[in-house]
C-alpha cells in the first residue's frame, strides 16, 4: 500500500504537469509572415459603429406607442445621387465589342431617409421644453425633432427625443 508521502508527491507532480500544460497553451504561437506585417484592427473598427451614440434631426413621420416605435424622416441634400450619362458600344474588327462610358455626371440630390427608433421606458421625451410621453408625440406629426440614439444590431434605441416648435 502506498504511503502518504507517495500520494502527496503524485499530487504535486500532477499539479505541476497541469500548470506547465496551461502555460504552454497560453504562450503565444508563431504567426505567419503575412499576419506579422498587418497591424491589428482596433476594437472600435470591428464593431462597425454599433453602440456609438448618435443624433439626427428630421420630422416626425409616424408614432406607434403600442410598439414603442418612432419614425423620423430626414430631408436633405447628399442622401442620394443623380447619375446621368451614356454608354457607347464599339464593334471591333475581330467581331468583339467594347463598351465605354462617356459624359457621366453625378450630383447630390435631396432624398428623404426614414429612420425607425425603438422607444423604451428609459427614453427621455421633451416637447417645447416639457416632459411628454410617446403617445403625446402621435399628435405632433410633421414637427421638427432631434433624436439622440444608440444604434444596436437589433434596432436604433432612442435615448432622448426633443421636439421643437
Amino acid at each position: 500500500m502506498p504511503s502518504r508521502i507517495g500520494f502527496h508527491m503524485l499530487g504535486l507532480m500532477m499539479a505541476a504537469g497541469l500548470l506547465a500544460g496551461g502555460l504552454a497553451m497560453a504562450s503565444p504561437r508563431p504567426q505567419s509572415s503575412q499576419s506579422q506585417t498587418t497591424s491589428p484592427t482596433p476594437a472600435s473598427d470591428r464593431r462597425s459603429g454599433f453602440g456609438q451614440p448618435e443624433s439626427i434631426t428630421g420630422t416626425i413621420t409616424m408614432v406607434n406607442p403600442d410598439e414603442g416605435l418612432l419614425v423620423v424622416t430626414e430631408q436633405g441634400a447628399g442622401h442620394s445621387t443623380d447619375v446621368s450619362g451614356a454608354t457607347v458600344t464599339t464593334q471591333n474588327p475581330d467581331g468583339s465589342t467594347t463598351a465605354s462610358d462617356t459624359g457621366i455626371s453625378a450630383a447630390p440630390a435631396p432624398a428623404p431617409v426614414k429612420y425607425h427608433f425603438r422607444v423604451t421606458a428609459h427614453t427621455l421625451i421633451r416637447a417645447d421644453g416639457r416632459s411628454v410621453r410617446l403617445s403625446d408625440l402621435a399628435g405632433m406629426q410633421n414637427r421638427q425633432v432631434t433624436v439622440h440614439f444608440v444604434p444596436e444590431r437589433n434596432g436604433n434605441f432612442a435615448q432622448g427625443i426633443e421636439v421643437g416648435s
